[in-house]
């Protein structure tokens, strides 16, 4: 193995002496490499021989150039090669040894609510990855619904895909995604909920005015829907604000997203009953239907 990696040494000091020298001052010594890469491929060398009689063949100086920088390079790696002092293919591995990429964690979602987008049916939700959380509107993924309604209540598993930003008021914007392999079950299920604590205060019974527990951009304010000052929220639908206000439904509760500037209702909620209050959540869409959260 020495040997062989003495012999490159020659061959690479060689070739650079070439190199400086210049291809029409030099051509006769580069035409006698041909005994070189012979003497290379019968040691096994074939790559390194096809780059070293390249530059004898070379039949002009753009081409020797070339050729020139590809068998140094060649050599100066297969020097490293046998300096691992292994020769077998089985036992090389690569000089710098790559990092092993980490899987992508999928992103778990808190639906809140079917969501006008300009005439466009989207999902207003509560993203999280960890306990970072933010607010985004995601196409409707491909995946039943089921009998029992997830909103406020079921989270979702997949991988979100950026689709466009949608303006929010004059400085802010809103994410528009896609999620791709979506599913009701987590592929790595974990005891950690982020969610736990944001469920249990939008139980039926237990609204009240609050800063709800997420970290992240912004906070998610629960706050008592006035349905004659709904011109105090950003709307990404004008007609959304217009349907809510005719509707005549119990106790009315907005949750908003706040950037420290006017908020932005990300989804709203109506109980009903006096003695067992019943949960409902309003979607926003055109003429505002409303469905029972299971």
């Amino acid at each position: 193995m020495r040997e062989i990696g003495e012999r490159l040494s020659e061959l690479e000091t060689k070739l650079a002496r070439l190199l400086a020298a210049g291809w029409r001052t030099a051509v006769d010594e580069a035409a006698g490499l041909r005994g070189e890469a012979v003497a290379l491929a019968e040691l096994g060398l074939g790559e390194v021989s096809a780059r070293v009689r390249a530059v004898a063949e070379a039949e002009s100086a753009t081409e020797a150039l070339r050729a020139l920088t590809l068998a140094v390079a060649a050599c100066r790696l297969m020097r490293a090669r046998v300096a691992l002092g292994d020769q077998s293919a089985e036992g090389w591995q690569p000089l710098v040894v790559p990092r092993r990429r980490r899987a992508i964690e999928p992103d778990m979602l808190l639906p809140l609510c079917r969501f006008s987008l300009t005439g466009t049916e989207v999902w207003s939700c509560l993203r999280s990855r960890g306990f970072a959380v933010d607010w985004v509107l995601v196409e409707p993924p491909a995946l039943a619904v089921g009998t029992v309604a997830p909103w406020l209540r079921r989270p979702i598993h997949g991988y979100l895909n950026w689709r466009a930003r949608h303006p929010l008021g004059a400085d802010r914007e809103v994410q528009v995604q896609a999620l791709t392999n979506a599913s009701w079950e987590a592929a790595a299920p974990s005891s950690v909920d982020p969610h736990a604590a944001f469920r249990k205060r939008l139980a039926a019974g237990k609204l009240r005015e609050d800063k709800l527990p997420v970290w992240g951009g912004g906070s998610v304010h629960l706050t008592p829907l006035d349905r004659a000052k709904l011109d105090g929220y950003l709307w990404l639908d004008a007609t959304v604000p217009t349907d809510l206000a005719r509707l005549t439904f119990g106790d009315a509760w907005a949750l908003v997203w706040d950037q420290e500037s006017t908020p932005a209702v990300i989804a709203v909620m109506a109980e009903d009953g006096r003695v067992f209050k019943q949960l409902s959540v309003v979607h926003l869409l055109g003429g505002c239907p409303s469905e029972v959260v299971g």
